[in-house]
Parts: C-alpha cells; sequence; structure tokens
C-alpha cells in the first residue's frame, strides 16, 4: 500500500507516482487495470480523484504498462453479479473470491476488485 503525508497536494501525488513506479519495478507486471473516472457528486473531490487517476496512469505508462480502464458499475457487476452493489457488497465478494479479507482502507478491496475484473476478461497478454 501506498501511503502519502502531508498536506501539499503536489508533493502527495509524486509520492503517489514514485511509489506505483516503485512497486512496477519491483514486481515486474506487464499490465495495469484502473478504475474509470466517474461524475462525483462533490466537484472537488472528483478533482482529487481526477488528478490521482491521472498520476496512476503517467506511472503506468512510464512503466511501459498496457492500462484497462472499467468503469464502476462494470467492476461491481464483475466481482458481486450486481452492477449496483454497495462497498460492502463488494467487500464482503472480494474476501470470498480471496478467501481472506482484505486489510487496509476502502481502496485496498476496491484495488482488488479491479484486479479480480481484469482476471476474469480472459484477453490479457499471457
Amino acid at each position: 500500500m501506498i501511503r502519502t503525508k502531508g498536506d501539499d497536494p503536489a508533493a502527495r501525488l509524486a509520492c503517489l507516482h514514485a511509489g506505483l513506479l516503485d512497486v512496477a519495478r519491483r514486481l515486474g507486471p506487464h499490465v495495469a487495470a484502473i478504475e474509470e473516472a466517474f461524475a462525483g457528486r462533490n466537484q472537488r473531490t472528483a478533482l482529487k480523484i481526477g488528478e490521482a487517476r491521472g498520476v496512476a496512469l503517467a506511472a503506468a505508462g512510464a512503466a511501459g504498462l498496457q492500462v484497462t480502464g472499467y468503469a464502476p458499475r462494470s467492476i461491481k457487476q464483475a466481482v458481486t453479479g450486481n452492477g449496483g452493489a454497495d462497498k460492502d457488497q463488494v467487500a464482503r465478494m472480494v474476501a470470498l473470491l480471496l478467501g481472506r479479507n482484505v486489510d487496509g482502507p476502502s481502496d485496498c478491496t476496491d484495488a482488488c476488485a479491479v484486479a479480480i475484473t481484469h482476471l476474469n476478461r480472459g484477453d490479457r497478454p499471457a
């Protein structure tokens, strides 16, 4: 898990970028999956999510990864069978599919749900 510190948005985004590049270097993935942006109710939150998503895409590009995006509804559908599932339903199914609870904030469960969605697509590179 990548943890950023402080109140400076630029420093937090730089930390996220460096952390993602470090993960890519250490683990050597060939692909990355990311949740597509969605129109949130709170514009300020949507902007912050968009900034972080842009940093994640930049890091994936710098690492030479093929990136596939998934809409939130399609992730919920893939994991729970219900595109309108709530966070608790997604968390329970992720834990069931992985055979263990996911430690950490709900973002960790969300990331696992995106990975499960991508792995179940079947058209990933070998």
